[in-house]
């Protein structure tokens, strides 16, 4: 077994196809064909099964695959620190992903850093989310961030890290669910208010004191691009505050809750006596006795109990 075999394979396994990784590798189909068959001869076993387009890997093509990647992570590791060696201190960090971050993103932004911090080596180490929190684990990565994971306390440290971080930062996530606990926000509190004005408080009222998952405090230059992903939060919190910043980014992210403290209704229609209106998605609500009750963490509610203090009456 030799690298270029593993490269090789990889490139097959990553493309789908000996014509797209032939075209990766700026390399003919044929040799490509025979080092992937010398491989297979020598493990005595098939590494994908063929059709007519497309190759499909098998599980011991799997199970290959991710020793494949380990051992090219060492392998290229070893070469940038025989390369760079020199009297003046270099650093590596190791950055953890899932492979369409790996493959799509991550190359051009290493390239832009190493431009930035020619001292600094960049190693990516690609696997599952399981895998990746593994590496952390074991301190195999010094990053890591996944789909579908509680990352409060990741999101604390991250920002913190972009407040010390000169220049244009960029904080990429990939697309899926990641889970924000309002308990573990209570780092930074800040006191929110819809008020116009304190004479609107009654006597020993104060404004409400919440957490702030996304608390962005003296950062510069910093694109947050959620790729597409949906952060859920559960429990009362002020969704996002930013503080002595300039220049901050924040696209394709939805934020939800789980146990919204506050709920939008959408008037549809308004009657003499009554009014239709559509409730948001995170809602949570129930019908009892003719009565509409909303209800969230530690609360419950009659949607219409302060209607005459409000100077309206409706039927709900």
């Amino acid at each position: 077994m030799t690298l270029k075999q593993l490269e090789y394979f990889l490139a097959i396994a990553e493309n789908g196809s000996i014509t797209k990784a032939a075209n990766s590798l700026r390399i003919s189909q044929p040799p490509l064909s025979l080092q992937l068959k010398g491989l297979e001869e020598e493990l005595g076993c098939q590494l994908f099964i063929r059709d007519k387009k497309n190759m499909i890997i098998t599980p011991k093509g799997i199970l290959l695959r991710e020793r494949a990647h380990e051992i090219m992570d060492k392998v290229n590791e070893t070469l940038l620190l025989m390369q760079s060696a020199s009297e003046e201190e270099r650093y590596t960090i190791h950055l953890g992903t899932i492979s369409s971050i790996c493959n799509r993103v991550l190359p051009d932004k290493v390239l832009m850093l190493k431009e930035r911090f020619p001292h600094v080596e960049f190693v990516l180490h690609e696997g599952s989310t399981t895998s990746i929190l593994d590496m952390l684990a074991a301190g195999t990565v010094d990053f890591g961030i996944v789909p579908n994971t509680e990352i409060t306390e990741n999101l604390i440290t991250l920002f913190a890290h972009a407040k010390a971080t000169d220049g244009e930062k960029t904080v990429l996530f990939d697309a899926g669910t990641y889970f924000i606990d309002s308990a573990k926000c209570e780092q930074k509190m800040l006191y929110i208010t819809n008020t116009v004005g304190d004479a609107e408080f009654a006597d020993g009222e104060t404004p409400h004191k919440n957490a702030v998952p996304f608390y962005l405090e003296g950062i510069s230059n910093l694109t947050v691009d959620g790729g597409d992903a949906v952060f859920v939060i559960d429990g009362k919190v002020t969704n996002i505050a930013v503080e002595d910043c300039k220049n901050i980014t924040l696209k394709n992210m939805e934020i939800r809750h789980s146990h919204p403290d506050m709920h939008e209704l959408q008037v549809l229609h308004r009657g003499l006596f009554h009014v239709d209106f559509a409730l948001d998605r995170d809602t949570q609500y129930t019908v009892e006795n003719g009565k509409l009750y909303f209800y969230g963490q530690d609360y419950r509610i009659r949607a219409d109990k302060n209607a005459v203090n409000a100077w309206w009456i409706g039927l709900i």
